[in-house]
């Protein structure tokens, strides 16, 4: 991993290697990786349903192994944890997106977001007065449609954003954010954050 990876003790809890970031430096690392003008980068946040998932298609693992970060995204997982012995800081998706909007994301900063609604990313261009904002809204079947898995990498890609939301659900946001980094070409940091937005 490059020099920009946060120094974390990422440790293994069922079956995800998690970082072990609470919330302000999720924020501080993504910030600095979104503006450094690095290759793409993502951040999943798996909650208990992901980790019931990649119970039951361990296929899916390398989609979360890829990432550059992995935070803890479940308030079931976390005391799971500590019943084990092991300290895992929460970082929600829904709480990263609102830091990041209120705290971190500029009106001139590019930012793309895949998936949501149309209101919602006229919202959020209107609140935050969002300069730079391009959408795309992929078809549903994502995760049975390649095509359209590599369109939504290859929107990515043009954007150059320093923050891209993948907002289709789990796995299809995991799926985009693989086939972005396979591409090579892109920069700045994706955000696997489901509904969060």
């Amino acid at each position: 991993m490059d020099d920009l990876r946060p120094r974390t003790d990422r440790i293994p809890f069922l079956g995800v290697v998690f970082d072990r970031l609470n919330l302000p430096a999720a924020v501080e690392a993504i910030n600095q990786r979104g503006r450094s003008g690095l290759s793409f980068a993502s951040v999943v946040t798996p909650n208990v349903d992901h980790l019931v998932r990649l119970d039951r298609e361990p296929e899916l693992a390398s989609l979360y192994a890829g990432a550059w970060l992995v935070l803890c995204d479940s308030r079931i997982v976390q005391p799971l944890a500590k019943l084990s012995g092991l300290d895992l800081p929460m970082a929600p998706g829904a709480d990263i997106a609102r830091e990041l909007f209120h705290r971190v994301i500029q009106p001139d900063d590019a930012v793309a977001i895949v998936g949501g609604t149309t209101q919602t990313v006229t919202v959020l261009r209107e609140r935050f007065g969002l300069k730079q904002l391009a959408h795309h809204i992929p078809p549903m079947n994502l995760r049975q449609t390649p095509d359209a898995i590599e369109a939504a990498a290859a929107f990515v890609a043009e954007q150059k954003a320093l923050y891209t939301f993948l907002c289709v659900g789990s796995p299809q946001q995991e799926m985009i954010a693989e086939a972005v980094r396979r591409r090579g070409d892109a920069t700045g940091v994706g955000l696997c954050l489901g509904a969060a937005l």
